[in-house]
């Protein structure tokens, strides 16, 4: 689990950080001075959302967003959090069944009352495994600064009292923190002894000299199109400083540069994708290129769950066992709880109407609606198949029917005539892939009741 904290004065002009989180491999991003207002909420991605704005006021404000991921679930603990202070504290629990709870309170300069609250509240919980992240406008020697100030002091007697140690190795984490001082952010870590925080950071500097990776941008995207898209950036930077003209001629040149070097990147990947196919010597070589040249990171995974007690489901099987007993054997799907007479006054209309059919079918025996399938019918349903139809649980693509021979169109025909004949339906074709994805704008995504079920059925009853 990889934490990030950075006071980003102003989320939503902090540029980079997204390749940030992305090179190191970010899971539970913490900010200060986010810059939140209450009708416009920060969000990040499709992280999950922890914040406190400053109230009646502008600036301000901390956060905490986390990645979804399947190794740990979070919770809110606002019993934690002061009124008087921008603050935001979660608790997070791992598959081990481990807890540790992360604070990330904002205490602006020269205000010792708040420090002092902020404190007397770490005293008094003594949570175990406490990880404490802000800027906190704190200084002292202690963590590496040559002057002292009053939240300094505060915060030493704090960490004394309370057990706690300072791990700030001097990085700075304010943007534009060059012409300022360092140590203007703590993390404090409850029950963990000197030596092993050296192991520790001993391995983490190890670690930040490898370099990660993650599949963001589209699939053409190169090396050209990032320069391009990071000089475009440059030219909006200024502008937006310096609304000269100067500054906007560079700005539309960088625009018209990196337009140009997109549509290129796009043609080559384009045709390179094109050369490929065209080698793929069957229809499963060619899907299986189509799938390497076009692989995007998929986010839409289901969550651990979290029920009213607090237990937390990690575990595959017991989840799809909860999806299941959600969707599949839910009260909804009870006879019992079907309304009797509604359900009565259905099934006689139903009934009414199946007789109206065969009596309009005795009356017309001259016309003749069982007739066979065809082949231009067949033809007809092909072309209708789009290339990009997920198949069913015999993991027939529709690309296979589409580019299918004689062989293939005439068996086809015969199965779908022997089913129309006997009126029934072969019990592959009946069974589907169930998948479930995200419900748009659910608070978070660990109860089942925040995804919805999607049935993959057999492409020969699409």
């Amino acid at each position: 689990m990889k934490i990030l904290f950075i006071n980003a004065q102003s989320f939503k002009t902090a540029f980079g950080l997204h390749d940030i989180v992305e090179k190191y491999n970010i899971e539970i991003l913490c900010v200060n001075e986010t810059f939140e207002k209450p009708n416009s909420p920060i969000h990040f991605k499709d992280w999950k959302v922890y914040s406190s704005s400053r109230k009646d006021k502008t600036g301000g404000g901390s956060a905490i967003f986390i990645k979804p991921t399947l190794n740990f679930v979070t919770i809110r603990k606002p019993e934690y959090e002061l009124d008087s202070i921008e603050m935001v504290c979660i608790e997070v629990k791992d598959r081990s069944n481990k807890t540790f709870n992360i604070w990330v309170p904002y205490v602006p300069p020269e205000k010792p009352k708040l420090m002092e609250e902020l404190c007397n509240v770490v005293k008094k919980e003594k949570l175990k495994n406490l990880i404490l992240l802000g800027d906190l406008n704190a200084k002292s020697m202690e963590w590496n600064n040559p002057k002292e100030n009053s939240h300094g002091k505060l915060l030493e007697n704090c960490m004394t009292t309370s057990n706690l140690i300072c791990t700030n190795d001097g990085q700075y984490t304010r943007r534009n923190s060059s012409s300022r001082g360092k140590g203007m952010y703590k993390i404090c870590i409850t029950d963990l002894k000197r030596k092993l925080w050296n192991a520790w950071k001993s391995q983490f500097q190890k670690l930040r000299k490898k370099k990660f990776f993650a599949h963001r941008h589209p699939v053409w995207w190169d090396d050209a199109v990032k320069d391009s898209k990071k000089s475009l950036n440059q030219a909006q930077r200024k502008f937006k400083v310096k609304s000269t003209p100067n500054n906007f001629e560079n700005l539309k040149q960088a625009e018209i540069n990196f337009n140009k070097v997109k549509d290129l990147a796009q043609e080559e990947w384009g045709n390179n994708l094109a050369e490929k196919l065209s080698k793929a010597s069957n229809v499963k070589d060619k899907w299986s290129v189509f799938r390497k040249m076009t692989k995007k990171q998929n986010n839409n995974m289901v969550l651990p769950f979290v029920d009213g007690n607090g237990n937390v489901t990690f575990k595959e099987e017991e989840k799809c066992q909860q999806l299941e007993t959600t969707f599949f054997k839910g009260k909804h799907l009870n006879p019992i709880s079907f309304d009797a007479e509604f359900y009565t006054e259905i099934m006689d209309k139903y009934h009414s109407i199946s007789e109206d059919k065969e009596q309009h079918l005795e009356d017309n025996n001259d016309i003749d609606i069982n007739f066979a399938i065809e082949q231009d019918e067949r033809a007809g349903a092909v072309y209708r198949l789009k290339n990009e139809t997920c198949p069913g649980p015999d993991n027939y693509f529709s690309l296979l029917f589409i580019n299918g021979d004689d062989n293939l169109y005439s068996t086809l025909l015969y199965i779908m005539n022997k089913s129309w004949d006997e009126g029934s339906l072969p019990k592959s074709w009946k069974q589907a892939n169930v998948k479930f994805i995200k419900k748009i704008g659910k608070p978070n995504y660990n109860n089942p009741s925040s995804y919805r079920p999607i049935s993959l059925t057999s492409i020969y009853i699409y």
